[in-house]
């Protein structure tokens, strides 16, 4: 018997990565923003994956080592940023706010592929730091980034009343 709901409930994740592949082919110099709004796009997409698998005791593919929420505080900020500015330019300092989310990825695969081929298992989020680093960091960094959109936005709003 085919599980609708199951299907139905797929079709967001599915579309959500179809969607953040179409941002990144189409992202031009001068939308650069949608480079940031695809990768925001792709974790949570990937998320409601991960979970609708999880769900359904079904996992053809280990989605959660894709997925870092420390992408997310950073492409929150540049797109703000990219669409704030009109002469905007992404350089490698901006680049390197990635960085943590990459060493995330590495680890977490790394991590996988030795429980693997060794089947030792090595509980990642139960090491205080870790979980600290990749699980409340990321909510904090996403709380500053807002309220960094605020002030922007108001600045904003209190150049446009005075034009």
């Amino acid at each position: 018997m085919i599980n609708w709901w199951a299907i139905v409930m797929l079709l967001a994740p599915v579309q959500g990565i179809l969607l953040s592949v179409a941002l990144l082919i189409q992202a031009k110099k001068r939308e650069v923003s949608n480079i940031f709004l695809a990768l925001m796009l792709f974790i949570i997409s990937l998320e409601l994956l991960t979970a609708l698998s999880i769900q359904m005791h079904y996992m053809p593919f280990p989605f959660w080592l894709l997925e870092s929420y420390l992408v997310l505080p950073p492409s929150v900020l540049l797109f703000i940023q990219a669409n704030a500015n009109p002469n905007f330019q992404l350089n490698r300092k901006q680049l390197l706010l990635y960085v943590p989310a990459l060493i995330e990825i590495v680890v977490e695969t790394t991590n996988y592929i030795r429980y693997r081929m060794t089947g030792k298992f090595t509980a990642l989020l139960e090491i205080k730091a870790w979980f600290i680093i990749t699980e409340l960091l990321p909510i904090l960094c996403m709380v500053i980034v807002l309220f960094i959109y605020v002030r922007k936005l108001s600045v904003i709003t209190k150049q446009t009343r005075s034009i």
